[in-house]
């Protein structure tokens, strides 16, 4: 698969991050290996970050595999870690890496390490020999010579003349005061103010990072003494050598500060902070990251292994999924977009050291602002573990394109709605199906809202996501029973829902009044989303070959499906003529893929160049060669038109002014075809320019085509091939005066023209290419073995029923054939089976003395189940609609926080795990200051729809319930809830007003990388069987005044207990599951939920972990210490893209208008109007009022669970 061919115009290098680092294993068990995979990778942040949350556990066993299509990113991200392994000391790291202008003490060093590393790197053989391969791997030759050619280039900035060290001085210059001209009109730096994480609403931070970023770009470095800036007078070389080539290219919005986590500053600043606070900030956390990446190496029986590969995210992503096969070369995946060469694995590590090819994690950046979700997803999802208990895919976008809409943002973006998305690749976004998120991005929000207040057009929105697969949220589920289930579709609802997804892939293309009209409300996004994310009709075929083996279609009924979906292009082509042009390129993919075997028998032509072959194959691939001059043009526009997407095409019988067939999936190099076949057998071959575009030769572009199309070319001579740029509303108004007319042909040659056009044979893509079964990550199809005893038969398959107008699924219909003899004749005789939902993806079907569980591949809801018994055909039908997104009382809500069992512990499924530890401990020296972003950002864990729902009474919500009890424990911790600080909650049953579960909250620490706060605590379940061991104590501690009582109401309670184990399980380090767990003996997590009957924990933890209690805790607390098990209890934020989280429209309106309000001056309790009697404002949340201190405290039971700072 191949994503579009865009014209190279202002290239950008990222040496330095552009968002917070991440832990990669916060989703994963904390006891299995890992296997790591960062398409896309940038500076090394993650993985030391990573490296760094696992420093409390030695013995899993990393391994990151880091690709990049720059070789600079990856020449100084080895070069960084390799001065790490060496000791060197942390200010020369830290200078080296993020400053633009060196010290002569950091250059020095910088080149002696570039020296020493190009000594060893020869060849891959020397690599391998070398002390530093244990670690840092090379996945290929070509990654080695790329990266091995900038160090080579460091190193000869030693003995550089002076004027190559005066242009580069010019060169930074430019940049300098093109940045502070140009990009330093906002209060801050936009990509590091996310560092602030939830303490972005305190002012405090502004003008710092104004100030650092102007600076750096001003001196070239982090320095604030002007003797160390002085000293600065060696431009690092590492800025300047890019896969660009040799330049300054850096991007006008690098800021060192960026990769770190600087919330703790902040909040715990007990003077006024400067610029120099913040470097230093910055640079004790990278040098925590220093430290323990070097400590891993020394102590870790398993040391972390970082790989390195150099190429298109596409392309070394298709061809480590063939490497699993012994493919370690394609021609289908070149290195680059501009290049012929084929990227090749090493065989060495792929094949003899065994390297991984299936990732438990899987991490790709910001592609899917380039690529799209369509195709991030189709290359990545292959790679994902079908051995690992939870396989993680990471994605995150940056650009937005619905500035004033995040609850539609991301289903703008998707190609279908998430339950189709769900059953079509097996994977979801994880908030989509449990309704709420542990990370925040309440600061995204204000952040947007801060921008388009001060009417500065910055569209960006981070939006990170965390998919798995839909069963790993139902830990009652094997994973054999997943992968045996038959899921089958109507032939029609799935071609109708295929051809609606193409419909909406490609309807930027329409240039017409349509597409103005459809976007009328975020034009100018539109416009910049149609000239930058061009998917390709290959890779709606690569969907179309996924889906197949996917929902392991039979032969037959594929046929019938492609055949229909094309009946509907056909038709719909009269409306959306657009894309007529395009639809031989889409049958040519067709072919290509093997999605239908056999689907084109080529006439043989009487005339022309394929007259002569002995075969005639269904497709061809054409070779045009485009002048230089021709091309020069291009290089003049990108001003007006940054991204020029580029395509071919073949127009037959030119005279006719017929349309001609559109080609996207375009290979391109600089460089001249050699013919080295014959006129019956041709082959040719592309001899490239090492120079690339810098050099002279002309452009060889080749695609893939129908030999149809020429064989029905009644004269070569008059049909002709070209290369034009893709017309868009936008491209074709700054174009059309440029190129040739509005279809913007840029070069044409007759098809006859031997020099400039030639035509080779095109077979298929291989199988391994292809979405088999074992490569996609599932198993092949296996009948169910015969029932066992006690059981009702065999589950034979799960029916989809498909809308395709909504792009969802609708429903599940799961046949369960009774073939138990006695079941059969209970059956037959009239007995009627008996359903329950017993978790989010099982019903449990009883019938008499027989059960089973029917299994379903996404979520559930059996609230509107049905059941349909076939008494003489002996089977059941079970029938339940589909619970994404997250709504009813049913399907999620059933179990909302899983946790799963690996093959020795347990993992949450939901809730991120965290380094409890490690976490700086939120100190906050004036509470006035807490109180501005505090309470705001605990707050957010309510939708709109949920505040609403707390105002009634009796709501039942027990997600609500749950949530304010959160919210209150989290505020009266801090001492922000207008009552002195409290360490001490109880929670009190509302009904029977028993007390059930203890809390002690040692400290509120930050969660950096999830940008929020969470709860360092210990929770103590009071069931029968402890009281006797703690009653006099328990006793003292309710009689000492210091225990705050939280009532919980409904179904709370239960939710408490379904939350306690993922709490505990998510900051597990000190200790073990043992052979006696009781989770493990009864296969119940948790151990029991009604109030009062028992412990919902495994007692593994119990006593564990328990210094903090014992020496920072009041002196009442030692003597639970024995009972009690650490926890990590953070905010449940609301889902931004699921349902709005503010009240008013926050990015039109401000940051204050997102405090939740009333918005009518009438007390809140009576509803007498404000007249002329001043009405009191809730000292609180300051957005409700009242006409008296009456009304006030008779509406506080009320008005208390929706109080929002």
């Amino acid at each position: 698969m191949s994503r579009s061919l865009f014209w190279p115009g202002k290239y950008y290098f990222y040496p330095i991050g552009n968002t917070s680092a991440i832990s990669l294993s916060r989703d994963s068990p904390p006891d299995v290996p890992l296997n790591v995979l960062l398409l896309a990778c940038g500076d090394p942040r993650n993985v030391l970050f990573t490296t760094y949350c696992e420093s409390h556990l030695p013995c899993r066993k990393l391994d990151f595999t880091c690709c990049d299509y720059d070789s600079g990113i990856l020449a100084r991200n080895v070069l960084l870690l390799s001065m790490i392994l060496d000791g060197t000391p942390h200010p020369t790291l830290w200078n080296i890496f993020f400053h633009i202008y060196l010290d002569p003490d950091a250059h020095a060093a910088l080149v002696k390490q570039c020296e020493k590393l190009t000594r060893i790197s020869s060849t891959l053989q020397d690599w391998r020999c070398s002390a530093y391969a244990r670690t840092l791997r090379i996945g290929s030759d070509h990654t080695l010579r790329s990266i091995r050619r900038c160090w080579q280039y460091y190193a000869q900035s030693k003995v550089s003349s002076h004027s190559t060290r005066l242009r580069a001085r010019e060169l930074v210059d430019e940049a300098r005061d093109y940045v502070l001209r140009d990009h330093v009109t906002f209060p801050w730096s936009v990509s590091a103010s996310r560092s602030s994480g939830p303490t972005i609403l305190l002012s405090t931070f502004s003008h710092l990072y104004l100030e650092q970023f102007k600076n750096y770009w001003k001196t070239g470095t982090t320095h604030t003494h002007t003797k160390d800036v002085a000293a600065a007078t060696h431009t690092n070389p590492s800025f300047f050598y890019s896969k660009n080539g040799e330049g300054f290219d850096v991007h006008y919005g690098t800021d060192p500060m960026t990769p770190f986590h600087l919330a703790p500053l902040f909040a715990n600043a007990q003077r006024k902070l400067t610029t120099e606070d913040l470097v230093k900030a910055a640079q004790s956390e990278f040098s925590d990251w220093c430290t323990a990446f070097r400590a891993s190496m020394k102590a870790n029986q398993n040391p972390p292994v970082v790989r390195f590969l150099l190429g298109d995210a596409i392309a070394v992503a298709q061809l480590i999924r063939g490497a699993a096969y012994g493919v370690l070369q394609s021609t289908a995946a070149t290195v680059d977009a501009w290049t012929a060469r084929p990227l090749e694995l090493d065989k060495v590590e792929y094949l003899d050291n065994h390297a991984p090819t299936r990732f438990d994690v899987i991490d790709t950046s910001n592609l899917c602002d380039t690529l799209g979700y369509l195709d991030t997803l189709l290359v990545t999802v292959p790679l994902l573990s079908t051995i690992a208990p939870s396989p993680v895919l990471y994605t995150e976008t940056l650009l937005s394109y619905k500035l004033n809409d995040s609850v539609t943002e991301l289903q703008s973006r998707l190609f279908a709605d998430v339950s189709a998305v769900a059953l079509l690749l097996n994977v979801v976004p994880m908030d989509a199906l449990s309704g709420f998120s542990t990370r925040s991005s309440s600061h995204e929000a204000l952040l947007m809202s801060m921008r388009m207040n001060g009417k500065v057009s910055i569209r960006q929105y981070h939006q990170p996501l965390t998919w798995k697969r839909p069963q790993s949220v139902d830990p009652q589920v094997p994973r054999k029973d997943v992968d045996s289930i038959s899921i089958t579709v109507d032939s029609k609802q799935l071609a109708s829902l295929l051809h609606y997804v193409y419909c909406n892939v490609f309807a930027d293309e329409d240039t017409t009044g349509a597409f103005t009209q459809v976007n009328r409300d975020n034009l100018q996004s539109a416009l910049l989303r149609s000239a930058t994310l061009v998917p390709t009709r290959e890779s709606f075929v690569a969907l179309l070959d996924f889906v197949r083996t996917r929902l392991r279609v039979p032969v037959r009924q594929w046929s019938e499906i492609i055949s229909h979906f094309l009946e509907l292009r056909a038709a719909a082509l009269s409306q959306t003529p657009f894309d007529a042009p395009s639809h031989r390129e889409l049958f040519a993919q067709v072919i290509r893929y093997r999605v239908v075997p056999g689907i084109d028998n080529v006439p043989r032509p009487r005339l022309g160049r394929l007259a002569d072959w002995p075969s005639i194959p269904p497709l061809v691939r054409i070779y045009l060669t485009v002048p230089r001059t021709e091309l020069a043009i291009l290089d003049n526009v990108t001003d007006a038109v940054p991204a020029i997407c580029l395509q071919c095409s073949v127009q037959p019988d030119v005279a006719s002014g017929g349309l001609p067939h559109l080609f996207q999936s375009v290979r391109a190099a600089f460089g001249t075809v050699d013919v080295t076949g014959t006129g019956s057998y041709p082959n040719v071959s592309v001899h490239e320019d090492d120079r690339g575009r810098e050099g002279h030769s002309s452009l060889v572009a080749s695609f893939v085509v129908p030999t149809r199309i020429l064989a029905e070319a009644e004269d070569f001579d008059s049909t002709t091939v070209g290369m034009s740029a893709r017309t868009t509303a936008g491209s074709v108004k700054a174009l059309i005066s440029a190129l040739d007319g509005p279809s913007l042909t840029i070069f044409t040659a007759r098809l006859g023209d031997l020099h400039a056009v030639h035509i080779v044979p095109e077979s298929p893509l291989p199988e391994t290419c292809q979405s088999s079964s074992s490569s996609s990550g599932y198993a092949t199809h296996s009948p169910q073995s015969r029932h066992s005893q006690g059981t009702i038969g065999t589950q034979s398959f799960v029916h989809a029923e498909l809308d395709p107008q909504r792009r969802c699924v609708v429903s599940f219909t799961a046949r369960l054939d009774v073939e138990d003899l006695d079941a059969k004749q209970s059956l037959s005789g009239g007995l009627s089976p008996v359903a329950e939902q017993r978790s989010p993806c099982v019903v449990h079907v009883e019938l008499g003395r027989h059960s089973q569980h029917v299994v379903f591949p996404l979520p559930v809801m059996d609230s509107e189940r049905r059941l349909r018994v076939a008494r003489k055909s002996s089977y059941i039908e079970v029938v339940v609609r589909v619970a994404i997104p997250f709504s009813k009382p049913d399907g999620m809500k059933l179990n909302p926080f899983p946790v799963f069992r690996t093959q020795t512990s347990f993992c949450p499924s939901n809730i991120h795990r965290i380094p409890l530890d490690l976490l700086p401990v939120l100190k906050p020296q004036d509470l006035s200051e807490l109180d501005r972003w505090y309470g705001f950002h605990v707050s957010c864990q309510m939708s709109v729809h949920e505040r609403n729902t707390s105002k009634e009474k009796q709501h039942g919500d027990v997600m609500v319930y749950l949530k304010d009890t959160i919210h209150a424990i989290m505020m009266r911790a801090m001492g922000l809830a207008g009552k002195p600080a409290a360490r001490t909650f109880a929670l009190i049953d509302d009904n029977t007003n028993d007390c059930d579960t203890l809390f002690f909250v040692n400290a509120i620490r930050f969660d950096l990388s999830s940008h929020t706060v969470v709860c360092d605590a210990y929770v103590l379940p009071l069931c029968p069987s402890l009281m006797p061991h703690i009653r006099t104590q328990f006793g003292q501690l309710l009689q000492s005044g210091i225990v705050v009582h939280s009532r919980v109401y409904g179904g709370e309670m239960r939710a408490w207990k379904q939350l306690l184990p993922a709490l505990v399980e998510r900051c597990r380090t000190a200790w073990t599951h043992g052979v006696n767990c009781e989770y493990a003996a009864t296969d119940r997590v948790p151990q029991e939920l009604e109030t009062g009957e028992g412990d919902p924990l495994c007692s593994c933890g119990r006593g564990n972990d328990v210094d903090e209690m014992l020496d920072g805790g009041p002196e009442l607390w030692k003597d639970f210490a024995p009972y009690v098990t650490r926890i990590a209890l953070s905010p449940l934020f609301a889902v931004a893209y699921l349902e709005p989280v503010f009240e008013n429209d926050l990015f039109a309106s401000g940051v204050d208008s997102a405090i939740p309000s009333t918005g009518a001056r009438k007390c809140h309790r009576c509803g007498r109007d404000e007249g002329s009697q001043a009405l009191l404002q809730c000292s609180r949340c300051k957005s409700v009022i009242y006409c008296s201190k009456r009304c006030q405290k008779d509406d506080w039971k009320e008005h208390k669970s929706s109080c929002l700072v």
